[in-house]
């Protein structure tokens, strides 16, 4: 079993001729949080959507803990323990997304 939690590789969303995402790689391991800060527009809400699968990919891997998840959708993923939160504490021209990821096993919580 891997010991990172997601994993992101190679991820695209296109929107029509509009590349909202291409070519994203990302990977964290567990118990760590990461930060993703930009002006409007930068991609941020989309990574984040991306990965917990509210948005579906044009192309690329997500993966849990090892397992592919590409094709999941956001219930399915959150039933695995991945789920999103949004935090806006930034200035008014920055918005700041952080991915929480966390395996859950019967009775256990990871956070």
């Amino acid at each position: 079993m891997s010991h990172y939690v997601p994993q992101a590789e190679g991820v695209a969303i296109h929107y029509g001729g509009v590349k909202a995402l291409d070519g994203v790689d990302l990977t964290l391991e567990k118990g760590q949080i990461h930060g993703l800060i930009g002006p409007n527009g930068a991609g941020k809400s989309t990574v984040i959507d991306a990965i917990t699968g509210r948005r579906r990919l044009t192309r690329g891997k997500v993966s849990l803990m090892g397992d592919d998840v590409s094709e999941f959708g956001a219930v399915e993923r959150r039933r695995r323990g991945l789920a999103w939160r949004a935090a806006f504490s930034a200035p008014a021209s920055l918005a700041a997304c952080w991915c929480s990821a966390r395996w859950s096993w019967p009775h256990t919580r990871w956070a």
